[in-house]
């Protein structure tokens, strides 16, 4: 099995390291060029095929003095792997709510790959993002959250590479002092407060009691606000 685009060598071994051979492919003889290069190094001789292609699968053979050895080259595509792959230290980390970007690297630049979290593989929705763009393949991860912390691995069928990923959780803190707010009897009582980020769950009190959403209180989440009507 030959690679294509990738050197290829044919070896046989004759009794005596005056021999001559001659190397045959689909029984026409062959000559010394850029494609084919004929070495001979003690009882050693070598067909190396530079660059194979399609075109070069077929038969070859290696005659000497009334005997032949036979080889059926196959051209094959390459098995796809990743380049540039380092081994990771420490994970990636990412603030919640942010996006995961993952990219790899493959050649060759057409092959299959598929995506996995923790062993499960990822399809493409609203919330995981699978591109391809010439030898590039990328994961992106929307609006992550603490669930979405693990190893993350791009495959093909003989090869992987691993992304240790780490999502950070940003506590939720008030990013504005309260101020005192005065009302009318009768009148539409509203308070606001905000957040540091736009996602964050909060509590609104009466007394120290907690309200519930209700005809009387109403509650609505815009942007980085959190407002009771």
């Amino acid at each position: 099995r030959a690679v294509l685009k990738e050197s290829t060598t044919l070896a046989c071994e004759v009794t005596s390291t005056e021999t001559q051979v001659k190397w045959l492919k689909d029984g026409r003889p062959l000559s010394s060029s850029k494609k084919f290069r004929m070495e001979a190094d003690g009882t050693s001789r070598k067909l190396v095929l530079e660059q194979v292609e399609k075109k070069d699968a077929g038969e070859y053979s290696c005659e000497a003095a009334g005997q032949k050895l036979t080889f059926k080259v196959e051209a094959v595509e390459p098995e796809p792997k990743f380049q540039k792959k380092a081994a990771q230290e420490e994970p990636i980390v990412i603030p919640e709510h942010k996006s995961i970007n993952l990219t790899a690297t493959v050649v060759p630049d057409n092959a299959e790959v598929k995506w996995f979290k923790d062993g499960a593989e990822i399809k493409g929705n609203k919330k995981y993002e699978i591109r391809k763009e010439g030898a590039s393949r990328s994961l992106t991860v929307k609006l992550a959250d603490e669930k979405d912390t693990g190893v993350y691995t791009c495959e093909t069928k003989s090869d992987k590479q691993q992304f240790q990923v780490q999502v950070q959780e940003i506590p939720v803190k008030f990013a504005k002092k309260l101020e005192p707010v005065k009302a009318e009897i009768g009148g539409t009582l509203t308070l606001s407060c905000e957040l540091n980020q736009p996602r964050g769950e909060v509590v609104w009190r009466k007394d120290g009691v907690q309200l519930k959403a209700n005809k009387r209180y109403q509650m609505h989440e815009i942007g980085e606000k959190r407002v009771l009507v």
